[in-house]
C-alpha cells in the first residue's frame, strides 16, 4: 500500500521533470521503452503528415488517415456520401497521396464522369453519346484528361461487384504494383483505400456479430499493408425526420445500424447531414446554399466538431470548405 501510494506521487511528480544539461540520450532499460522510443524516433524522421484531403477535417483529427486504421463517413441515401468521398479522393490526389477507389455500387463510368467534372468544370451532362459524337468534342475530352496525369497516375480505380474482405489482399498488392510502374509509389508505400463498407461485408451477414467478426478479419488485414481505409456506410433514421425536428436534429453515431460494433473497430466516425435533401424529402421548402455538414461524431483521440462544405453544381461539380465566421470552416466541441 505504502509502495504503491509512493508509485502515484512519484508518477505525479515525474510531470514536472526537467532534463539535466549534461544529460546524453536516454537509452532504453525495457520493452516499453524500446518500442516506444522507436515509434517516437521514427516519428521525427518522418515529415509526411497523413490527411483527409480537407485541411478543415485534418484540424479536428489527432493523426488524421494513419496507416492501419479505419475511416467510417456516414449518412443518409441521397445526401452526397458518394460525392462528398470522391472530393476527398481529389484533394488527396492533388496531395501526392495514392488513393484506391473499390466501386462494388456506383459503376466505374458514373465515378469517372463525377471525376471528370470534378478536375475540369465540366458539366456532367455534357458527356452524353450526342455531344461525344460531334467532330472533334471527343478528342477535346481526351485531351482535357491527360493534362492530370500527375493526379491520375495516383488513382487506383478498382470496379468489382463482387469484392470481399479476403479479395482486398490481392486488390492492395495489384494497386502497389501499378503505382510501382506508374512511378507514383511513395517511400512508405502509403495508399487511402475508399470504399463502401456495407457491400464489403455484405457475405459475412448483417448481424452485429457477423459485421463485428467481418471487421476484425479487415482490421487484420489492414494490419497487414500501409493502407488507411474510409468506409461508406448508410445511417438507419427514417422515422426521425420531420418537418419539426429537421432544422434542429442532426444524425448522430448511433443512426448507424450496429453502430456499437463500427465504433468499437473505427478511428473516427464522419455523419454527413445535408438539410436541402432532407427538406424537399418531407415537403419543406429550403432557399438556402445546399451545404453539407460534416459532423466528427466519434474520436479515439481529441475533440469532437464539424465543417461544413458548399456543394455546387452550376459549373461542374465542386465541394469546397466553407468558411464565413469559422477558422476554415472548424467549429470545434469539447
Amino acid at each position: 500500500m505504502i509502495q504503491s501510494r509512493l508509485m502515484r506521487r512519484k508518477i505525479i511528480d515525474m510531470t514536472n521533470i526537467r532534463i539535466p544539461a549534461e544529460n546524453s540520450d536516454t537509452i532504453a532499460a525495457n520493452l516499453f521503452e524500446t518500442q516506444y522510443f522507436k515509434i517516437l524516433d521514427d516519428r521525427t524522421k518522418t515529415s509526411k503528415q497523413y490527411s483527409l484531403g480537407f485541411d478543415c477535417l485534418d484540424k479536428l483529427i489527432f493523426k488524421p488517415a494513419s496507416m492501419h486504421e479505419l475511416t467510417i463517413i456516414a449518412g443518409e441515401s441521397g445526401t452526397g456520401k458518394s460525392l462528398f468521398s470522391l472530393a476527398m479522393e481529389i484533394e488527396l490526389l492533388k496531395r501526392g497521396t495514392c488513393v484506391v477507389k473499390i466501386f462494388p455500387e456506383m459503376g466505374q463510368a458514373r465515378n469517372h464522369d463525377r471525376f471528370l467534372s470534378m478536375i475540369t468544370k465540366m458539366v456532367t451532362k455534357n458527356l452524353n453519346k450526342e455531344l461525344l459524337g460531334k467532330p472533334d468534342y471527343l478528342k477535346e475530352i481526351k485531351y482535357k484528361i491527360s493534362q492530370f496525369r500527375e493526379l491520375t497516375n495516383r488513382y487506383y480505380p478498382y470496379d468489382n461487384r463482387n469484392v470481399s474482405v479476403e479479395g482486398l489482399r490481392e486488390i492492395f498488392i495489384g494497386a502497389k504494383k501499378y503505382f510501382s510502374e506508374a512511378g507514383a509509389l511513395p517511400e512508405d508505400e502509403y495508399m487511402i483505400v475508399f470504399i463502401d463498407l456495407l457491400s464489403l461485408l455484405k457475405d459475412w451477414g448483417t448481424t452485429a456479430p457477423d459485421i463485428e467478426e467481418s471487421l476484425a478479419h479487415l482490421n487484420r488485414i489492414m494490419g497487414e499493408f500501409p493502407v488507411h481505409i474510409v468506409g461508406i456506410v448508410q445511417t438507419n433514421e427514417a422515422n426521425q425526420r420531420t418537418p419539426k425536428t429537421m432544422h434542429d436534429q442532426y444524425l448522430t453515431v448511433y443512426n448507424i445500424k450496429n453502430s456499437a460494433t463500427y465504433k468499437e473497430r473505427a478511428r473516427d466516425v464522419l455523419i454527413i447531414n445535408r438539410p436541402s435533401v432532407i427538406a424537399k424529402r418531407i415537403g419543406l421548402s429550403y432557399t438556402g446554399q445546399d451545404i453539407l455538414d460534416v459532423s466528427l461524431v466519434k474520436s479515439n483521440d481529441g475533440e469532437l466538431g464539424s465543417a461544413k462544405f458548399l456543394f455546387e453544381h452550376s459549373n461542374g461539380l465542386r465541394i469546397s470548405p466553407l468558411t464565413p465566421n469559422t477558422a476554415n470552416g472548424v467549429n470545434i466541441s469539447k
